[in-house]
């Protein structure tokens, strides 16, 4: 991803890692992190999807 080969395709697989173990380890603990819950993951996927939407940006190094 650093390279921004494939960077949306690599956002979206995390995307969909991230909110599997998001809904089916996190959901029921509550949002915190601190009681097991899902704000991190929150975070990690709010990431991802900015990823997808804006892709690599103009420092990855095969710039299209």
């Amino acid at each position: 991803m650093i390279a921004g080969v494939q960077t949306r395709l690599t956002a979206a697989l995390l995307l969909i890692f991230i909110l599997t173990a998001g809904i089916k380890v996190h959901l029921s603990k509550g949002f915190f992190l601190s009681n097991g819950g899902f704000e991190y993951t929150f975070i990690i996927a709010a990431i991802c999807l900015a990823l997808i939407l804006m892709g690599p940006g103009q420092f990855c190094i095969f710039n299209k």
